[in-house]
């Protein structure tokens, strides 16, 4: 006899889609790992992204102050420095490479930066709805469990 067992890995897979111009749509398909480590990776990412935002402005020093409506060289660098950071959160998060496939689809910074929140947005959610339901799978265990050694104690 054999005993058989599946798994799903361990993961929330994503899907951006990008309307095209000719009405189709361009499918970018991203996955977030959600093993424990890769969780404890992602919570040291965050950090990573914090460090790099301050390296930024350090680097881009227009992205400490309100843009000037006649101050182009401004206006290129704080889309400079935005755009090195959207690019480092989108690949340190979503794996390297990420923001160029959604750069080659069509998504420029002005549509990438809402979209990053809505990602991470919906993640968090995910993350919270999967421990809720290993929590309630473990109270479950241990209840079953409980009843099972008071029947045995009968």
């Amino acid at each position: 006899m054999v005993l058989k067992f599946q798994q799903e890995v361990d993961g929330i897979p994503l899907e951006v889609a990008v309307k095209q111009l000719d009405g189709t749509n361009k499918i970018v398909s991203l996955f977030v790992s959600t093993d424990a480590e890769s969780i404890a990776d992602l919570m040291d990412k965050t950090d990573l992204i914090k460090v790099k935002a301050e390296e930024l402005k350090v680097k881009y020093p227009a992205l400490n102050k309100p843009i000037d409506d006649e101050d182009v060289e401004g206006f290129r660098e704080v889309v400079k420095g935005a755009t090195e950071l959207v690019k480092a959160n989108y690949d340190e998060l979503f794996g390297e490479g990420t923001y160029d496939k959604l750069s080659e689809a069509g998504l420029g910074l002005l549509k990438l930066i809402p979209l990053l929140t809505d990602l991470t947005d919906g993640l968090t959610e995910e993350l919270e709805s999967k421990v809720a339901e290993n929590q309630k799978k473990s109270d479950k265990r241990r209840a079953d469990l409980l009843i099972k050694n008071k029947k045995k104690q009968k």
